[in-house]
């Protein structure tokens, strides 16, 4: 079995310059059929295969029939909000990212409406604790707890966003007695 994503692949003139599928089955009796499955293919990609079966004597066939068939696109199935919590100063501001998990096994960060075509929104239930704006960016407001989500359709994800007062900063020193 070979495979290419070539538009209009010649596998009758050189079928052995296309990449082997791995795991092929040994050859088998006469009459009996075996299967095999194409792993590692990109996801929304055409593909075009081309089969020669070699029997348990070593005969080769001709070039089967050629085929082709698309995989299926890779889809989001979850997200997660990373940080899952954070401390936050008033009037500083923290990095939060929308991580997605899709049907094929990758992961990627979601890309917010500031950087480009929006793959998540975002949104603060406590506005006058922090803000968040298009691309996960949370600025502390004031002294408090606020939930972060990050949402793409019907998935979504929280985290907690804990801002505090910054440390008291020394105005002056004075030493007495003066003299």
């Amino acid at each position: 079995l070979r495979y290419t994503t070539a538009t209009n692949p010649d596998f009758a003139a050189d079928f052995d310059a296309y990449p082997a599928a791995a795991g092929m089955p040994a050859p088998l009796t006469a009459y009996q059929s075996s299967s095999a499955t194409l792993t590692g293919l990109l996801p929304g990609t055409r593909y075009s295969i081309a089969l020669k079966t070699v029997n348990h004597e070593g005969g080769v066939s001709g070039l089967s029939n050629l085929q082709y068939f698309y995989t299926q696109a890779s889809h989001l199935i979850s997200i997660a909000v990373t940080p899952s919590s954070a401390s936050v100063l008033m009037g500083a501001s923290r990095q939060f990212d929308a991580v997605g998990f899709f049907t094929d096994g990758s992961t990627r960060t979601l890309v917010g409406a500031a950087q480009g075509p929006s793959e998540v929104s975002w949104a603060v239930d406590a506005p006058l604790v922090a803000t968040v704006t298009a691309s996960g960016m949370v600025t502390g407001l004031s002294v408090g707890t606020a939930n972060l989500t990050a949402s793409n359709g019907t998935f979504s994800a929280a985290a907690a966003v804990v801002v505090a007062a910054p440390p008291p900063t020394l105005a002056s020193i004075s030493v007495a007695p003066s003299s």
